[in-house]
Order: structure tokens, then sequence, then C-alpha cells
């Protein structure tokens, strides 16, 4: 390539055009001159950047207090139905958008938490309540088995059952259907169930065993915690000796890992149930 550039260069060197040519040419260019630029004038950049930035300046806090409203605010509605379906659109993994509705349920429990005894009376704050758990559990279960890896539908099954389970014993006493929630947390529970036999079924004995060693010591992180209560911690110890003596069982490792994880869920379920500063 080099050697033909060289070529044209020596041989182009060597041409003259007439002085016909160049007035042809000359005129062509003063005749088409190339297109310029075109650009706003100054006042509508700077009328637009003052309106970009009155924007920001407004829907930023704006954004901000509905993000932290409860069942009753005004802007409870703009939360759900408005922001968090922007927010959803932002989880382009089956993994991000699983684990965004379970932070949706952790915040609706955050939220419930918050609440008043009156605001959890109002049939109206009942109905947004249940409806928005129900909406995010089932985009959980609605994930397909081969969207998603394994271990971490098994954690986030976990984490969701536990987080009704403290919604369900937040408004037990309240107006608020119950029923809904335990429907929900029986959906959870049957899914994890299944998504158990699956795992074992589908993995080696050695891989099962490895993953219920992990589990295991997750447990006893958890146990560790210092908010859980004398009677939950012994009897998460006496549920995992039960499950230790299942491991020693290949045929039953099924049933540890079910024991395991269900004891993840009692002492999360427990955990969430601690009241947030300022209720």
């Amino acid at each position: 390539m080099n050697r033909m550039l060289k070529r044209f260069h020596k041989e182009g060197s060597g041409v003259r055009l007439l002085d016909s040519e160049r007035n042809a040419i000359r005129e062509f260019v003063l005749r088409n001159p190339l297109p310029q630029e075109r650009r706003l004038p100054l006042f509508i950049l700077k009328i637009g950047l003052a309106t970009a930035a009155g924007l920001f300046i407004v829907l930023v806090p704006f954004t901000y207090a509905a993000q932290q409203s409860i069942p009753g605010d005004l802007l409870h509605g703009l939360e759900i139905y408005i922001i968090e379906e922007v927010e959803e659109a932002m989880r382009f993994s089956p993994e991000a958008n699983t684990a965004y509705h379970a932070e949706r349920l952790e915040e609706r429990l955050r939220e419930t938490q918050m609440a008043t005894d009156d605001e959890l009376e109002s049939a109206d704050q009942a109905a947004e309540i249940t409806e928005n758990l129900e909406e995010h559990v089932h985009e959980i279960l609605s994930v397909p088995d081969d969207k998603i890896a394994r271990r971490g539908r098994l954690n986030h099954l976990v984490k969701t059952s536990a987080l009704l389970d403290a919604e369900g014993e937040i408004l037990e006493n309240t107006d608020i259907k119950a029923d809904v929630i335990e429907e929900l947390g029986d959906l959870i529970d049957a899914e994890l169930s299944r998504e158990i036999e699956d795992y074992v079924s589908s993995e080696s004995p050695d891989r099962v065993i490895q993953t219920l060693s992990e589990e295991v010591v997750e447990t006893q992180t958890l146990i560790e915690s210092p908010v859980l209560t004398k009677e939950t911690a012994l009897g998460a110890i006496d549920q995992l000796a039960d499950a230790t003596e299942k491991i020693k069982k290949d045929s039953q490792l099924d049933e540890a890992l079910k024991i395991v994880l269900q004891t993840q869920i009692e002492i999360l379920s427990e955990n969430y149930l601690i009241a947030p500063e300022g209720k």
C-alpha cells in the first residue's frame, strides 16, 4: 500500500493544470460553498439550560420525597405507580429485575413499619399495600428457571419468604387482608421447595453437600445477630443439628437444604421485624 501511494504521489506531482481548469475549479467552489453548521441562538441555549436545571432542582427533591413516603401519603402513589415503574425499566437482566422486586418488598415492609395504626386501618391503604405486594411477588415468580442462576434464585426466594412473613406479622391485627399475604407466602414457599428439589436432582451429591456447607456457614453467621431472640437462636441451632444429620445421608440432601433455608427464613423474618428509627 505504501509503495502504491508513493507511486501516485510521484506521478501526480508531474501533473500541471491549465489556467482554464484552475479557473473552472475556482468558480465551482465559489458557487457551491460548504454548508455552515447551524447553531441555535445563544439566548435559546441559555433558556434550555436554565429549564433543564430548574426541572432537575424541582424533580430530584420531589422524587426523593416520594421515595420516603408511606401508605396514606399523597406522594406514595407516585412512588409505586410511576417512579418504581421507571426504575424497573432500567433493570435489563432477569437477575437484576428479580433483585429489584425483592428490594421493593423490603421497601413496602419499611413503609408498613413506619405507618401509624390508623393509616394501616384504611381500606384504601390496605388495597394499595396488598396489590403492590402481589405484583412484586408474581414478578419474582414469573422469571423462567433458565434465566437466572439457581443459587441466586434460591436466595431471592428465601428473602422474599422472610419479608412476607414479617409483613404478615405486622398486619395481623389490622383490617388488611392477612390471608392475601399468607397466600403469597405459600406460593413462594412452594416455589422454593420445587427449586430445592430440582437443584438437588440436577447436581452431583458432592456439589450439593458443598452448597449445604456454605449455607450452614451463612446461617451460623445470621444466628450471631445481636438482635435475635434467644429462643430463635436456640431453635436455629437445633435445626442446623438436624440438617447436619441429614447431610450424612445422601438420600436426604433435599430435606437438609430445606431445613437450612427455612432456618434462614425464620432468622431473617425476625430481623426484618425490628422497627426502623422514627416509628
